[in-house]
């Protein structure tokens, strides 16, 4: 594939956070979470959807509020959380993790720094903390991060 050009940073992003996500979905499956997919999962990514009315866990998916309904009844029915009424709008509804939800919270963040620990066992140390410092430079710089503090593997 001479003359081809080298993959675009964008492209190269998707392959790891694929791998990532996938990391995470089989781990968390093989800690007998066999009820929940993929989706479920990026619904459960930090921050906590715990307080969260449904509509705004559908801005941060970037999905229907259809899809969002689906998502939150599945993991009602499976015991990983429960909606009640909003104090503040009686109309509204906001998403409570049940202690099986935070559980498994919990889980997927394990299992989440899991994945990011093979990364840094395939670098090394140095150059895993200088990939995140330099991510944490681009998110920040983009202005999508949240501020978060440096620390080693």
């Amino acid at each position: 594939m001479a003359g081809q050009p080298p993959p675009r940073i964008g492209a190269l992003l998707l392959i790891v956070w694929q791998w990532v996500r996938e990391e995470t979905f089989e781990g968390v499956r093989a800690a007998g979470y066999g009820d929940v997919t993929s989706a479920h999962l990026a619904l459960l990514r930090p921050p906590s959807l715990d307080g969260l009315r449904p509509i705004e866990i559908a801005g941060r998916m970037q999905i229907t509020r259809q899809s969002v309904h689906e998502l939150l009844t599945h993991m009602e029915d499976h015991g990983y959380l429960a909606r009640e009424a909003d104090a503040s709008n009686g109309r509204a509804r906001v998403v409570r993790l049940t202690a099986t939800g935070r559980q498994l919270e919990l889980e997927i963040r394990g299992q989440a720094g899991a994945a990011e620990a093979h990364i840094a066992a395939l670098l090394g140390d140095r150059r895993f903390i200088e990939l995140r410092d330099v991510l944490l430079d681009l998110a920040e710089g983009i202005g999508t991060a949240q501020p978060a503090r440096r620390r080693t593997p």
